[in-house]
C-alpha cells in the first residue's frame, strides 16, 4: 500500500473518490473534457495531453495539501474525519510529497513554457490557498479557502489550453454550476447550514433549471460559449440522476415487496 500511495492521484482516489467517483466524473472531470475538446486551442490530441497532464501537474500539488490535513491538520479540528487511508510514519510522508512533488516538476517542464508565467502563479495561488484551509481552526473561516478551491479544481485542467477569450465566462460558469452547489454541500457538512433536502432529486432539479434562462440568453448571440453548454450539460445530468433515481427506487420497492 504504501508503495502504491507514491502514485499521484492514488491517495485522492482511496481517501476520497473511491466510493463517489461516479459522482466526480460527472461533475468534474467530464465538463473539464468537454470545454477542452470544444474551446481548445491546440489539435486535438494535443488537448487532450495537455488536460491529462494539467489534471496530473494538479493533483500532484492538491494531494499534499490532502496529506496535510489527513495527517496534520486533523490533531486540532474538533470533530475531525478520519481519511488517512493507512498509518503513516515521517518518513512515509515525506516520501509520498516528494514524488508528487518530482511529478509536478517533470509535467511542468512540458506545460509551464507554453502556459506563461500564469502557470507559477496559479499553483502559487493553489498551495497558499491549500495551505490556509489547513492552518485555518475557525470553520466559518475554511468556507473562503474551500471556494476558492473549488475554482481552482473546476479549471485546472483547462485554462492551459483554451482560448483565452472564453476563460472569463468558463470561472463565471465554474462559480455558479460547481463551485456553488459543492459549496453548499460542505456548509452543511461543517454544520454551518441545515438544508434537510439538499440532497433530493427536486433540489437537484431547482438548482440546475434556474440558469437555463441566462444559458439561452448567451446562446442567442450565435457564438459557441462555455456558460450555455455546461448549464445545459449539468442539467441533462440532474434530469438522468432524477431518473435513474427513481427506477433504483421502484426497483428496491418491487424487491422488498417480493420478500
Amino acid at each position: 500500500m504504501a508503495a502504491l500511495l507514491l502514485i499521484p492521484f492514488s491517495y485522492a482516489f482511496l481517501s476520497r473518490y473511491r466510493e463517489d467517483m461516479p459522482f466526480y466524473l460527472t461533475i468534474e472531470y467530464a465538463p473539464a473534457f468537454l470545454v477542452t475538446v470544444l474551446f481548445g486551442e491546440l489539435a486535438v490530441m494535443e488537448n487532450v495531453a495537455s488536460y491529462l497532464l494539467s489534471f496530473l501537474a494538479f493533483i500532484s500539488i492538491y494531494e499534499i495539501g490532502y496529506l496535510v490535513n489527513d495527517y496534520v491538520s486533523i490533531r486540532w479540528e474538533n470533530k475531525p474525519r478520519l481519511r488517512g487511508v493507512m498509518e503513516a510514519t515521517p518518513l512515509l510522508l515525506a516520501l509520498w510529497t516528494t514524488s508528487r512533488l518530482v511529478t509536478f516538476y517533470l509535467v511542468s517542464l512540458y506545460l509551464a513554457p507554453r502556459a506563461g508565467a500564469g502557470y507559477w502563479l496559479f499553483f502559487a495561488f493553489l498551495s497558499i490557498i491549500f495551505a490556509a484551509h489547513n492552518l485555518l481552526k475557525r470553520k466559518e473561516f475554511k468556507v473562503c479557502t474551500f471556494y476558492w478551491l473549488s475554482i481552482c479544481r473546476f479549471v485546472c485542467s483547462t485554462i492551459w489550453h483554451i482560448e483565452r477569450q472564453v476563460l472569463t465566462e468558463l470561472l463565471v460558469a465554474g462559480t455558479i454550476l460547481y463551485s456553488g452547489f459543492r459549496l453548499l454541500g460542505y456548509l452543511e457538512s461543517k454544520e454551518l447550514l441545515f438544508l434537510p433536502n439538499r440532497k433530493s432529486s427536486e433540489f437537484r432539479l431547482l438548482y440546475y433549471s434556474l440558469p437555463l434562462p441566462l444559458a439561452l440568453a448567451l446562446a442567442l448571440d450565435g457564438q459557441l460559449s462555455p456558460f450555455p453548454i455546461l448549464a445545459v450539460y449539468y442539467f441533462v445530468c440532474a434530469v438522468l440522476a432524477t431518473l435513474l433515481g427513481r427506477r433504483s427506487q421502484t426497483a428496491r420497492a418491487v424487491a422488498e415487496g417480493n420478500g
